[in-house]
Parts: C-alpha cells; structure tokens; sequence
C-alpha cells in the first residue's frame, strides 16, 4: 500500500508538470497569425504612418510615422522593419532631385536609423534569408547596380551593374544568388557573392494593381513572377516557362518554406468572380477555394509565416484611395474567415515569427 500512495503520489507530480510546461510554452511560443502591420496615409495628409494591430488584444499601436514612407518590409526574424522613405531636394532654377532612402527599425528596442542614403527610386529591396543583410539597387560611378549592406556594419558591396537599370532584386531563400528585374522588364538572376548577371530569357510586367511581383520557390531552383495578369515559374538554370495561373486581379503571394520543396500560392482572380482566394500548390498543381460572399472582391491575399492564415483585402462597392478596406484573417485549415479591422490602407502584411520575440 505505501508503495501504491508512492507511485500515485509521484504520477500526481509528473502530471502537473507537464500540464506546466504545456502552459509555459503556450505563453513564451509566439503565436503565428497574431500581428498584423500596415502602412497608411488619410487623404490630405503629408504624414504616413505604419501601425501595428495585435489580433488577440485588439490593439493597434503606431510603430512608425514619417513624411515620405512609401513602403516597409519585415525581416525574416521579425524583428527589423525595412523602411523606404521618399527624399526630395530642392535644387538651383527651381529644380529638384527624389530619391529614397532606406531605414532600419529595430521593433524591440524602438530605435531607428539611416541604412542608405542614395537608393534608387522605385528600385525596392529585400532581406537576406538569415536576416543580416539587405539587397537594393543605386546608381554608382559604374552606373545602376545591385548591391548588397551588412545591417550593422554597413560594408556596402557591389554585386553586378546592368545597362539597363536594375530593379526589385530578391534572395533566393538558401542565400545563394539574387533575381531581379530591369526597366525592360527582363528577368536576371546572378551570385549573391557577386559577377556578371544571368539573363534568362524572360520579362515581367506589371499587375492590374501596378506593381511588380518576382518570388523564389522554396528550393531556390525555380522563379514565380507575373507578366501583366498572367503567373508563371521558370526554372533558373533551364529557363522554361510555364503557366500558373491567369487572370490575376492583385499580387499574389508565395509561400516556400526552407523544410519543404514544395510551394503554396496565394491569388485572387478576375473569374468567375472576385470574390474568392485560390491556392495552388505547386508541383502537385492541387488547387484550394476560399469564397468571401459578402465581398464584392477580394485583393492581396498574404501569407502568415504558419501557413495557416491568410491576411486578405475585402472591399465592397467601388475600390477608392484613402477609403477604409476590410482586412480579413482566412484560417486556410477551417475555412473560416475573421474581419480584423476597417482601415485605411496602402500596404499590410504579417509580422513574421521572431525566435525571442513575445507575442502574447
């Protein structure tokens, strides 16, 4: 019997420890899906602002607020914004100069500063996979080029320069080269170490939303991109090209992750009507509906870093600037969709899953 009270009396402990650490680990595990960040700028107004919502505590928090912010870009940690701000200089005879400047935004510790001066306007640019760097394009004594900076020591490093005006460079996710595009809209691809670029025979264009989209598959073998309303993937070292999808309305978004060769694409169309989100996983070509009946469209559907949510644009009526969208959370396993909030906005995504970060 003493033995029996010992025993139970030890299951009894082992019990309420592993009830502890299941309940410690749901409060110090971020949660995916949880935060959202979008950039905004009310009509009249010189002054954009980047805000932060939390889902579960329904609370949004301005994280950012400048004259000029055109766009951001989180980095694959979570932890750092990459902020785009329009610069414009008066010059002699009434003339003047624009151009960007990039700013880094540490979320954690609040603080802000001047990564690059002089990027080139329009240009756009991206994270390496680990984080630690940044890919831009700006002019240079060789002419337009691509080039890559250390997010704290800020060694500057000229990847390749093209004739023709490099832009929207991406790293593919193993960190080893770098696509992008030119004012022709062809397609290059070229070492993240450095060289002579690699044309592959293809052009992009722009979405119906008027913007580019140029994405790697998880692998870092093949490249997805959009020419007009039309999606397409092409290998990079055989350059051939295929078909996704037509009749896109919006950017789609692509979701590789690096334990998985294959891809999940999210879109919204045209047909038969707008008001539903496609996902297509690609090789296997699988395709997934998500309708929206109350949404006379649905734009911009957005991956959480899970893939288990998708943050999606509903409008209903017209689609004006400086008019409050609905943002939806479409959990893609139940089918259910969450209206989030009513705001105005021009750019909105995740924040993606930060190792230290606390999100609850």
């Amino acid at each position: 019997m003493l033995k029996r009270a010992v025993w139970m009396r030890w299951a009894r402990i082992c019990l309420l420890v592993v009830v502890l650490l299941l309940l410690l680990s749901v409060w110090l595990v971020p949660a995916y899906g949880l935060q959202i960040t979008y950039l905004s700028r009310p009509l009249g107004s010189p002054t954009s602002s980047l805000s932060l919502f939390d889902i579960e505590q329904q609370r949004t928090s301005v994280l950012v607020e400048s004259s000029g912010l055109k766009s951001f870009v989180w980095s694959p940690d979570g932890r750092y914004l990459l902020l785009t701000i329009g610069v414009s200089v008066e010059l002699d005879e009434g003339l003047s100069r624009s151009y960007d400047q990039l700013h880094v935004y540490e979320v954690a510790a609040r603080r802000q500063w001047l990564l690059v001066e002089d990027a080139f306007a329009y240009g756009a640019a991206s994270w390496s996979p680990d984080s630690r760097r940044v890919v831009y394009t700006r002019a240079s004594e060789s002419g337009v080029g691509v080039f890559t900076i250390d997010l704290v020591a800020a060694d500057e490093r000229l990847i390749t320069v093209t004739e023709t005006y490099p832009w929207y460079p991406v790293w593919s996710p193993d960190g080893s080269r770098i696509a992008f595009t030119d004012y022709f809209d062809n397609l290059y691809v070229v070492s993240a170490q450095g060289g002579e670029a690699q044309s592959l025979g293809h052009a992009l264009g722009s979405l119906p939303c008027g913007r580019r989209f140029l994405a790697w598959s998880a692998d870092s073998e093949e490249l997805i991109y959009c020419r007009e309303d039309t999606l397409y993937i092409t290998g990079v070292d055989e350059a051939v090209e295929q078909v996704l999808a037509v009749r896109l309305n919006s950017a789609p978004d692509v979701l590789a992750p690096r334990s998985s060769a294959a891809v999940r694409i999210a879109f919204t169309g045209k047909d038969p009507i707008p008001r539903a989100v496609e996902v297509l996983s690609v090789p296997d070509g699988v395709t997934a509906s998500y309708s929206l009946t109350t949404a006379d469209m649905l734009l911009n559907p957005r991956w959480s870093s899970d893939g288990r949510f998708l943050l999606v644009t509903s409008v209903t009526g017209r689609l004006e600037p400086y008019e409050p969208v609905d943002l939806y959370r479409l959990d893609v396993i139940t089918g259910e969709w969450t209206l989030l909030d009513s705001v105005i906005v021009e750019q909105r995504a995740w924040r993606p899953l930060s190792p230290d970060a606390t999100l609850r």
